[in-house]
């Protein structure tokens, strides 16, 4: 099922049955008519207090917080959605997803498989997200497109990554290739790195690694990467004096983009060994479906970018194949036949599952204050001893993926 087929299960006597036994359990609706409850939905997943405001609500895996209300302007649409405590959700479509508590998203949106909002995170109005990473208090603008990335940094919802207004991540190319691009990286979890600011009307065209502390002025094109610490701002625009001829099949240095994919890949792993090492054995049992619903979106984004760069290796073939008939010559040719060779074991390097322990200090820290104050909370508190190890830790998982993938270029 997906969120566009509940519309064709449309059961009037049923749903006044099920929003009766969702009003006698705490919830509130605002009227039989604003409200459709498919009749797969676990009733007991929507939890006293929530406010079904205008929504259409299917799937099993659907579950909504306390005090979270759906349908704030205008009808929310939702399918196999986790929804955390406190949670604001707009007008939109939200399929597979999962949202923490406090997040918001202002309205007419569309989150598909893969989106993942940790706690307070913020999107405005009209905003495309699919396998997509807010962290904890990330802040995006309205008529956004921001699908295939992971977004970290700040420490708080008051100093936090930003992104503004109109800008878009380009994220698919002539060729049908798709990347993904990560601002930030797994540290990011820990609430301790420097914000990126993403000024408006910016285009990021995948794949990007956007550092810390990073500041790309509105209005620009980023095509590279961008160091922390330093500022993006092209001034004027680029004049067009010549067209360059345009050969699909002909393919360049593949080195930048499988690394950088690599990376992400490794970040998305990180994150969801947080999730199953540090968030999942603290927690209480509603919290527990949140994050297990969590670790599905991050692991169904890995495996995304997994098959993306392993059909981007195959379309090789027809690059090699047009250098060799056309005689030509280009330097990159045993990069590309290098990798047709090791696509398989290339897709197997991201691909596997290396479980490590987080450190101690940084566990029993953890689990100690957890235990009194929520996730943010905790980290917050942490020592500087417990948060150097936990950034070594996460950092090593994602080189974990990356390393191999750099290895294979230096050969």
């Amino acid at each position: 099922m997906n969120a566009g087929d509940v519309y064709h299960e449309y059961d009037e006597a049923g749903n006044r049955d099920r929003i009766e036994l969702l009003r006698k359990q705490g919830v509130e609706v605002w009227g039989d008519a604003r409200v459709y409850i498919s009749p797969e939905v676990c009733l007991n997943n929507v939890c006293p207090g929530a406010v079904l405001k205008n929504a259409s609500v299917s799937g099993a895996e659907t579950m909504i917080g306390r005090r979270s209300e759906i349908g704030t302007s205008g009808t929310a649409v939702l399918c196999d959605c986790q929804i955390g405590n406190d949670v604001e959700l707009g007008a939109g479509v939200y399929d597979s997803a999962t949202l923490l508590s406090f997040s918001k998203v202002r309205g007419f949106a569309e989150f598909r498989t893969g989106t993942l909002l940790e706690e307070t995170a913020e999107v405005g109005h009209n905003v495309g997200l699919k396998n997509t990473f807010l962290g904890v208090g990330v802040v995006a603008g309205s008529n956004i497109n921001l699908c295939d990335i992971v977004v970290t940094g700040g420490i708080s919802r008051q100093n936090h990554t930003e992104i503004g207004s109109g800008t878009v991540h380009l994220n698919f190319d002539p060729r049908r290739d798709k990347f993904g691009s990560l601002l930030g990286d797994a540290a990011g979890l820990l609430l301790a790195s420097p914000p990126i600011f993403v000024g408006g009307n910016v285009g990021l065209v995948a794949p990007l690694h956007v550092d810390y502390g990073a500041v790309i002025a509105a209005g620009t094109t980023v095509r590279s990467d961008v160091p922390g610490g330093k500022l993006f701002d092209v001034c004027s625009p680029v004049q067009v004096t010549e067209l360059k001829d345009f050969e699909p099949a002909l393919y360049f240095d593949m080195s930048r983009k499988c690394i950088t994919t690599a990376k992400l890949i490794g970040t998305l792993h990180a994150l969801r060994e947080f999730y199953e090492h540090v968030r999942m054995p603290f927690c209480d049992s509603w919290e527990m479906h949140l994050y297990k619903g969590a670790a599905g979106r991050l692991a169904t984004h890995a495996e995304h970018r997994v098959r993306e760069l392993h059909a981007t290796i195959n379309r090789l073939r027809g690059s090699i194949e047009y250098v060799e008939s056309n005689r030509g010559s280009t330097q990159f040719l045993p990069q590309h036949k290098l990798l047709v060779t090791k696509k398989d074991w290339i897709s197997e390097i991201l691909s596997r599952q290396t479980p490590s322990r987080p450190p101690t200090l940084f566990l029993h820290e953890y689990e100690e204050k957890r235990a009194r104050h929520d996730h943010a909370e905790t980290i917050r508190m942490l020592s500087e001893g417990a948060l150097y190890g936990a950034r070594r830790w996460l950092l090593s998982i994602e080189e974990a993926y990356a390393e191999p993938i750099q290895a294979l270029f230096e050969q």
